[in-house]
């Protein structure tokens, strides 16, 4: 976890970069994907940890730049995943707290019974969405687990 204090910083000196409509230098786009490549193996381990130190309005805004060039920071692995799947896409998100609380949560998943396992029995709610391949941030294959844009989730309904 050493590494996130220096995400906000490395982030802050690739943003203004890549928001000019200008040639990106290879030594930027490398920047880029390394960002991306140490931010994704910290949020496999604990994405709670991420949010809670950088605050989720920085986490959107790395999530955005990350999938705009998706094909620089993605692997080809993340790539063939992403491409595999269908142009909308049902997704699931267990809490145990109330629906607007639910829906502010960064990670979704492709199967109920994963997200399923998020729910407390006697206070929780399940939540299934529908969102355009397209409005993914963040996708991993091992995990069947994706983070969409959060203003673009279609027809969010508690299911449980």
């Amino acid at each position: 976890f050493a590494l996130i204090p220096t995400f906000k910083e490395r982030y802050e000196d690739l943003k203004d970069c890549f928001s000019q409509k200008q040639h990106i230098d290879h030594k930027k786009l490398e920047e880029l994907r390394d960002l991306n490549g140490d931010f994704f193996w910290v949020w496999t381990i604990s994405s709670p940890i991420v949010v809670s130190s950088l605050g989720g309005e920085l986490v959107l805004k790395m999530l955005e730049l990350f999938s705009k060039y998706r094909n620089i920071t993605w692997g080809q692995d993340f790539l063939d995943y992403f491409h595999q799947l269908p142009e909308s896409i049902e997704i699931f998100r267990g809490g145990s707290s109330d629906l607007n609380t639910v829906l502010k949560g960064f990670s979704w998943s492709l199967h109920r019974n994963i997200a399923e396992t998020f729910m407390d029995e006697n206070k929780g709610v399940l939540v299934r969405a529908k969102i355009n391949r397209d409005d993914i941030l963040l996708v991993s294959a091992t995990e069947a687990e994706l983070v969409p844009r959060p203003d673009c989730l279609i027809d969010p309904q508690v299911i449980s």
